[in-house]
């Protein structure tokens, strides 16, 4: 796998998912935030989707995080 903050994911391969789900690596996506607002874009590391079950967005990050509880929000403190 490509980048250092990976790492962890790789000897796990995917290997739990059911057989019939199927896995997708550096998703690009295109949303539109609300009426009348200019499309955004994006990636997202991993996509791993079940035909009869549900989709998991996986977004991996490397580094440390924090989370600010007075605006709900998480932060990157440094990213490798």
């Amino acid at each position: 796998m490509g980048p250092l903050a990976f790492q962890p994911l790789h000897p796990l391969s995917f290997s739990h998912a059911p057989d019939d789900s199927i896995i997708f690596y550096s998703v690009s996506w295109l949303g539109r935030p609300s009426p009348g607002i200019a499309p955004v874009d994006g990636e997202t590391d991993f996509v791993v989707a079940h035909p009869d079950k549900s989709i998991l967005i996986i977004e991996v990050k490397g580094g440390k995080i924090r989370y600010d509880g007075a605006t709900d929000r998480w932060f990157s403190i440094d990213g490798i």
